[in-house]
Parts: structure tokens; C-alpha cells; sequence
């Protein structure tokens, strides 16, 4: 039942991730790139601070908790950020048969469950806790931090540089500097 409460919270997180995505691809378009980078920091900070005031009295449930939390504030962010008028009908699209609005509702459709499948490292990861020998866990974990530290690094580094000279060409439709 624990498990099941856990889940039920992960899952609430995954469309507030998906417009979390969205309005991070809008700023990136119009060339904000420090307000998703920002917003990041809200899944870690609301987490952690979860954990050191209410783990006693919440138990397992404060790591749920935290990142739904911080999922909520990241998206609230965002929307405040980009100044985008959400209307009360957003998805009266789902009704229409017009082929653009098929379109992006195909694609809200993909980002959603591309949302939903990266989320399920956490319940694998429960699910085999028992079968993983003492400090395996750990070691999982300190090798995929070696592993996409460098990565990290450099891509970051590299879209840094790039996007905005990516999407300034864009904006001026110079598609042969594109």
C-alpha cells in the first residue's frame, strides 16, 4: 500500500513535467536561457529540504512529497517567467479535428510519455532493492555520477555556447548559416 501511495504521487509529477518542458523549449526559443536552468534547482532544493524537516514525520513519503513539491513550484516558475496567459479552455484541442492541433496534441502526447517512461527508474529501483548486495546501491550511484558528470560538462558547455546562436539564426531565417 506504501508503495502504491508513492506511486500514485510520482505520477502526479509527470504532467507538471511535461509543461515543465514546454514553457522550457518556449524560453529557450525567444532566448531565456537562465530561467529553465533556474528552475532545475527547484526539484533538488524543495527535496532536500523536505527531507530535513519532515522525514520524521512522514517516513518514506518526504522524497514523493519534496519532488512533487518542487515539480509545483518549478512549473509556477516557469509560468511566471514567461509571462504566457494560460487560458481556462487549454484543452478544448483535444475536441477539434483541425490537423495542426492533431499535431501538437500528438506531440503533447509523446513529451508525456517520455516524461512518464524516465520516471520509472525509481520504481525499478525499488523494486530490486533486495536482490542488490550491501553498498551496491551506492556503487550504482557513484558510478552513474561518473558517468554523466563529463557528459554534463560538456554538453552543457556546448548548448550554452550554441543555442543562442542557433536560435538567432532562426529568428533571422538565415538557413544557410542554420
Amino acid at each position: 500500500e506504501t508503495i502504491y501511495s508513492v506511486f500514485l504521487i510520482f505520477l502526479c509529477t509527470i504532467p507538471l513535467s511535461a509543461g515543465t518542458s514546454i514553457l522550457s523549449a518556449y524560453l529557450q526559443s525567444v532566448l531565456e536561457f537562465r530561467f529553465p536552468s533556474i528552475a532545475r534547482l527547484f526539484l533538488n532544493i524543495s527535496t532536500i529540504i523536505f527531507v530535513l524537516i519532515f522525514a520524521e514525520k512522514i517516513g518514506v513519503f518526504v522524497i514523493a512529497i519534496g519532488y512533487l513539491t518542487g515539480a509545483i513550484l518549478q512549473l509556477v516558475y516557469l509560468i511566471v517567467k514567461s509571462e504566457i496567459k494560460i487560458p481556462s479552455n487549454v484543452f478544448q484541442f483535444l475536441k477539434t479535428k483541425d490537423t495542426s492541433k492533431t499535431a501538437f496534441k500528438y506531440s503533447i502526447v509523446t513529451i508525456v510519455l517520455i516524461e512518464a517512461i524516465s520516471q520509472l527508474y525509481l520504481l525499478f529501483d525499488r523494486y530490486f532493492y533486495n536482490d542488490v548486495s550491501t553498498g551496491g546501491i551506492a556503487a550504482l550511484n557513484y558510478a552513474i555520477a561518473l558517468f554523466i558528470f563529463p557528459i554534463g560538462i560538456f554538453s552543457m558547455a556546448l548548448a550554452t555556447a550554441i543555442f543562442p546562436k542557433i536560435t538567432s539564426t532562426i529568428r533571422d531565417k538565415d538557413y544557410k548559416q542554420i
